[in-house]
């Protein structure tokens, strides 16, 4: 099973990277019109990519099931079969 630990950490960081730089952007000594385009633009860029990475943080692991291998698969719920003199397969196949 593959749990993407490596790009779990390496987004994780990158969020906390986007989320200082974008409030590094708006800081500044003199209050002006650049200044307050500047701060507006770095807190939607990271507030958009912080939302966007968020996303790839919740990827599910991976399982890997080789040809020949046993397998249990256990339902929550109950489901439903059709009956197998009802099933029917192509000949091509």
């Amino acid at each position: 099973m593959n749990t993407h630990w490596a790009k779990t950490i390496g987004t994780a960081i990158l969020v906390g990277a986007i989320g200082g730089l974008s409030q590094g952007l708006g800081v500044g000594s003199t209050y002006g019109p650049g200044t307050v385009i500047t701060t507006g633009i770095g807190a939607q860029t990271g507030q958009q990519a912080t939302q966007i990475l968020d996303r790839a943080l919740n990827q599910l692991p991976t399982v890997t099931v080789y040809e020949g291998m046993r397998v249990r698969i256990w339902s929550a719920r109950d489901f439903e079969v059709p009956a197998y003199e009802n099933h029917l397969v192509t000949p091509a196949l």
